[in-house]
């Protein structure tokens, strides 16, 4: 109830908070259509698409949070496709993506409709991108705009809090994380969403591997 396909949903939280595992939990429950942050979500296929970690650490915590959670990470609903080190520019990144989920269409009977980026600030650390002239900002929403437009899927991503106000102001969907003074690892949660209603503002706690609420 906060995500529909063709939308672009950003996730905020506050630097080393455990934002490429809550992404990781979220691909996971929309893979089995459990609740996220109190959501609920009907079952799809995700391909999540690694810029940060080595393969063998993300499988590790993926198969963490399953096991945490007592579903299959193996599942064939979850797509992975590692980027990290690759030099590729915004646009041949959204034309890569575009064509791995044309493939798994037609020779693997996926039908992926859910886009999950992670860090999608890593876009930008190449030299192919650093030759780029205009806003980071603007050269990541045009990113995601052309992912959405080849594969009319939706796209998550996530960033520190006030990272990256022009993808904020651009979401239709946006969760952020602060954390509650006073509390250890303690956090509030806002949700603001165009298609559905605001979410009322609740705490969740950071218990690695995952956010509870």
């Amino acid at each position: 109830n906060m995500l529909r396909a063709g939308e672009f949903f950003l996730f905020q939280a506050p630097p080393k908070s455990g934002k490429s595992l809550a992404l990781m939990d979220m691909a996971l429950s929309i893979c089995y259509g459990e609740d996220w942050f109190g959501n609920s979500t009907s079952s799809n296929d995700v391909l999540f698409i690694n810029f940060e970690l080595t393969k063998s650490v993300f499988l590790n915590r993926l198969h963490l949070l399953g096991n945490k959670r007592g579903l299959n990470a193996s599942t064939p609903k979850f797509g992975f496709l590692n980027l990290r080190g690759t030099a590729l520019s915004p646009l041949e990144t959204a034309q890569l993506i575009a064509k791995r989920i044309e493939g798994a269409k037609k020779l693997e009977n996926h039908d992926y409709r859910v886009v999950v980026i992670d860090p999608i600030s890593a876009v930008l650390h190449n030299p192919k991108s650093m030759r780029l002239t205009g806003s980071p900002h603007q050269i990541l929403m045009q990113m995601v705009d052309t992912i959405i437009a080849l594969t009319g899927c939706a796209v998550v991503t996530a960033c520190n809090n006030d990272e990256y106000p022009y993808l904020e102001s651009r979401a239709d969907s946006v969760i952020s994380l602060s954390p509650v003074e006073g509390g250890l690892n303690l956090f509030q949660i806002n949700g603001s969403f165009r298609e559905f209603p605001k979410m009322l503002a609740r705490e969740c706690s950071w218990i690695y591997p995952r956010f509870l609420v």
